[in-house]
């Protein structure tokens, strides 16, 4: 049975989660659409063919959604995310809150322990990664005691940190530098360049000390999308390491092995199984199988999907995949980053009010 879902905001990521509704028939129903201004109003419901609403409260009502996704803007989302959680519907949250401790505690105390709001934090459900972290975590490079993550901007990277090296709220000790650079610019989210011109470039380089693992956060403002730069992840074990699709580890202690993570995709030659990816292979063993493997979607669309499939399962009494707590912690790290970079030295970071 599909899931009826609503969406609040019509946004370049809100629309995101209505163009894989409609990809979706058999998971979802885009049951209604919530935004602010008449002509937008009328945009969404000639392309997405659905109701439209200028208020949220008036769409829950009518619409009675298992689940309505949040994609209004920062200051917005925690007011609506806490009145649906008020009603008892759960909410997939999208955009960090704030760059104060105080608004985040506060955010935190008005949902209360175990509500229902989830967050839309979907790197770490990129195939890939999804991959990296299968195998890391498998046993065959050891245990796992570094991570070192090159692939977005501030809690993004950090998320994605924090599960390769399976920490949560423990206290840790943050030391950040930034260098300053030029970078050809690069796409966005319109498309290509429109013109060959230098930007300015900010790389910051955090390092999340937690005593017996290491977290190492490195991006550069201009480094998503960019033709010119690698996203890097890399993650070591005491047992050998992944680097990006490279893996090295021991099978005992005379016999090194070389091999990587290699994409499996269909549709080309004499396939006729639809253009996708089907899963991510090393080593004679699938580390990751596309649950959408017959849908043309990019890896990003990939990971969405399968976010709100787990908001849907979550809905119906499953179990919570992202809560409210693990994108505060992500946001408190990355605001602690800045923090440490701005006063030049480590600082220490104690447990927050939401560790679990």
């Amino acid at each position: 049975m599909r899931s009826r879902m609503c969406v609040v905001g019509a946004g370049w990521r809100g629309q995101w989660f209505m163009k894989l509704a409609k990809a979706l028939p058999e998971y979802f129903e885009l049951a209604g659409v919530a935004v602010r201004t008449p002509e937008t109003a009328k945009e969404m419901q000639e392309k997405y063919g659905v109701p439209v609403y200028a208020d949220y409260i008036d769409m829950i009502e009518a619409q009675k959604p298992e689940f309505v996704v949040v994609a209004a803007s920062n200051k917005a989302v925690p007011q609506i995310a806490v009145e649906l959680n008020r009603r008892g519907i759960p909410a997939l949250c999208e955009t960090a809150y704030s760059n104060k401790l105080e608004d985040l505690e506060e955010y935190y105390k008005a949902a209360g322990e175990n509500s229902l709001i989830q967050y839309a934090e979907q790197y770490h459900l990129q195939p890939m990664q999804q991959a990296r972290r299968n195998f890391a975590h498998s046993g065959l490079i050891g245990d796992i005691f570094e991570a070192q993550v090159s692939i977005s901007q501030c809690y993004h990277g950090i998320s994605v940190m924090r599960k390769l090296i399976d920490v949560n709220f423990e206290p840790v000790r943050i030391g950040a530098k930034t260098f300053k650079s030029k970078i050809n610019m690069s796409p966005d989210r319109q498309g290509d360049p429109k013109e060959d011109k230098l930007v300015d470039d900010l790389q910051t380089i955090g390092w999340f000390d937690y005593g017996d693992k290491l977290g190492v956060f490195d991006n550069a403002k201009n480094q998503l999308r960019s033709w010119a730069r690698h996203q890097r992840t890399q993650v070591m074990g005491t047992k050998g390491e992944i680097m990006d699709k490279s893996i090295r580890y021991l099978k005992d202690y005379l016999t090194p092995i070389e091999t990587e993570l290699t994409r499996i995709q269909i549709g080309f030659e004499e396939s006729m199984e639809g253009i996708g990816l089907r899963a991510i292979a090393a080593e004679g063993k699938y580390w990751y199988e596309n649950e959408f493997r017959n849908m043309p979607f990019i890896d990003d669309e990939i990971a969405v999907a399968t976010m709100m499939v787990k908001m849907r399962d979550f809905a119906r009494g499953g179990e919570s995949f992202y809560p409210l707590e693990q994108s505060l912690q992500d946001q408190y790290l990355s605001v602690m980053m800045e923090r440490a970079c701005a006063e030049g030295q480590f600082i220490d970071v104690p447990r927050p009010i939401w560790a679990k």
